[in-house]
């Protein structure tokens, strides 16, 4: 689309959380705007990009929630002209989140676009995103990334050894987020508390339920620990098949399992 000078008016950049998607979304933006259509890092405006500063692109993100206000914010700025480049982008990361009304506003913005104006939608939850929205988009889908890509990551960015590499890159789920929250001990430990209350090593109905309590005070948190109970039965099937050992996600809970 950048080669041929045709990117659409808005994009919908969809898949898991942690594959790249916000990255390349900047990235993209980072070549549009180069002095040299290259993102060289070098002119003015890579910097501006690289620092997060550049005037003509706006990102809407909400922690929780992406409410009218900050739609209504946006709408006052794309009915001007862009400041430096021939077009302003507008990144809206994590799309799922937004409100009835806040989409709504969207969906009249998207219907009649106003010229010199990218719209970059990013979401790890597609199915939140109201149709009459997605269907005014050029959808680009992301999956899940190889396991020798995390493993390379986590070698090559992080500085871990080969084998630590490669147990994150087992439990990330083809997520590199998944795989930082995997590199805190704190996450490590209670991962195993898990699995041995899980297996049946440890019992004991007031250490299971503070176990239980522990895991669900983050959203977030509580899913990457729901994604690594299901691969601990995953393994537990795995060791009963002749020759599938080598596919363990869990390799370094053998012993237990």
């Amino acid at each position: 689309m950048l080669d041929n000078n045709r990117l659409p008016h808005a994009l919908l950049f969809s898949g898991p959380p942690g594959v790249g998607k916000f990255s390349l979304a900047l990235e993209v933006v980072k070549q549009l705007f180069c002095a040299r259509e290259s993102a060289c890092g070098q002119c003015r405006s890579c910097q501006n990009m690289d620092r997060r500063t550049h005037p003509d692109l706006i990102v809407v993100e909400g922690e929780t929630s992406i409410g009218i206000e900050e739609l209504r914010g946006l709408q006052k700025e794309i009915y001007q002209a862009p400041y430096q480049q021939k077009v302003r982008v507008v990144i809206i990361d994590g799309a799922e989140k937004m409100t009835r009304d806040a989409a709504n506003a969207l969906l009249t913005t998207l219907e009649e676009p106003p010229p010199d104006n990218v719209f970059v939608l990013v979401t790890a939850n597609e199915r939140e995103i109201p149709l009459t929205i997605k269907s005014r988009c050029v959808r680009v889908g992301f999956g899940p990334l190889s396991r020798a890509d995390i493993r390379s990551y986590f070698q090559r960015l992080k500085g871990l050894d080969e084998d630590r590499a490669e147990l994150i890159a087992s439990l990330s789920d083809g997520s590199i987020a998944v795989g930082l929250f995997w590199l805190d001990e704190g996450h490590l430990l209670v991962r195993r508390k898990l699995a041995e209350a899980i297996l049946g090593k440890k019992k004991g109905y007031i250490p299971v339920t503070l176990l239980a309590e522990r895991i669900a005070r983050n959203q977030a948190e509580m899913m990457v620990y729901l994604h690594f109970i299901l691969s601990l039965f995953q393994d537990l099937w795995l060791l009963q098949q002749p020759g599938q050992a080598a596919g363990l996600r869990n390799g370094d809970m053998v012993d237990l399992l």
